[in-house]
């Protein structure tokens, strides 16, 4: 069950949304309190949890709960929104790519990585700008998803089979032998 309440600090208002939970077997009953990134402040507390207690605890954090959307709140302010056209950055695996749209009405539509570029070919040129972007977000996730599901399945296969029975710090061999998956990957594409 979610309740939704808020206080205020200084002149501003802050809205916290409490979610109770069953406290597992041996863990500590304590009420804890996150702020994420989209400025969403979540407390998680116990089934039987007093309001009063709940709202002690949060007040006792108010400053730090303030603090953290404030400094959340200045990070969004710098993000552009992405408008998927060329030209535009997108990250993968740690990298930057260039995106570049071609309009080529004899093809299906696909994602591929071409000498550093995220290459998106669109079948025909005649959408309007706002639903060849949505379609070329969609196709970009969709590629995003795919590649996701491979890196995990390999990177699971690889760290699967360890070495048995060596003592200390591992060897150079042995952590170029780990991250393998990752340049078999990368030179799959």
């Amino acid at each position: 069950m979610i309740e939704q309440y808020g206080f205020v600090y200084g002149d501003e208002h802050v809205a916290y949304c409490v979610e109770r939970r069953a406290p597992m077997e041996g863990q500590a009953r304590k009420i804890g309190i996150e702020v994420n990134p989209d400025c969403q402040v979540k407390v998680l507390a116990p089934e039987d949890a007093k309001r009063a207690d709940i709202h002690d605890a949060v007040m006792n954090r108010a400053k730090w709960i303030h603090d953290s959307l404030h400094a959340f709140k200045e990070q969004r302010a710098h993000v552009q929104p992405r408008g998927y056209v060329s030209g535009e950055m997108q990250f993968y695996l740690g990298r930057r790519y260039v995106l570049k749209i071609v309009e080529d009405g004899s093809t299906t539509a696909r994602v591929k990585m071409d000498r550093g570029r995220l290459l998106v070919t669109l079948p025909d040129a005649a959408q309007r700008q706002a639903c060849k972007a949505q379609q070329v977000r969609n196709l970009v996730n969709q590629w995003y998803r795919i590649r996701a599901e491979q890196v995990f399945q390999l990177g699971s296969t690889s760290y699967c089979h360890k070495p048995v029975g060596l003592r200390g710090h591992p060897t150079t061999a042995s952590l170029r032998w780990k991250n393998s998956g990752e340049a078999a990957l990368r030179a799959a594409r």
